[in-house]
């Protein structure tokens, strides 16, 4: 049996600029989040392999399983022991070349400038 998400037949098809990359979308609780599956699938068509991460308020505009079906790969709702966020963004070999904030609210923007968790 194939274990290959379907959704991974679009990634090359407007293009190969992302090919190998390892994108991190973060969707903050904008009402914007609604597009999310929209760009991940857009990164996806020029390459890039997306990896959906989803705030608490991002889960109450749009379902997680919206950004499965998007990116083929579960999205992180929340921290556990698994340590999610070392793995994705850590020190490590397995890192993401990038992390894109989008859609972003202002309350997490002034976060991230500030240094607050």
């Amino acid at each position: 049996m194939n274990n290959r998400h379907p959704s991974l037949d679009i990634k090359n098809t407007l293009g190969n600029e992302l090919n190998g990359k390892k994108i991190i979308l973060c969707v903050t609780g904008s009402v914007a989040a609604v597009k999310s599956s929209e760009l991940a699938r857009l990164l996806m068509r020029h390459g890039a392999e997306v990896f959906p991460v989803m705030s608490s308020a991002a889960c109450k505009l749009i379902h997680p399983d919206l950004m499965y079906w998007a990116t083929g790969n579960m999205p992180v709702t929340e921290l556990t022991g698994k340590v999610e966020h070392v793995e994705l963004a850590g020190n490590t070999k397995t890192k993401a070349d990038l992390i894109l904030v989008a859609p972003s609210t202002a309350n997490t923007i002034g976060k991230i400038a500030n240094g607050i968790d």
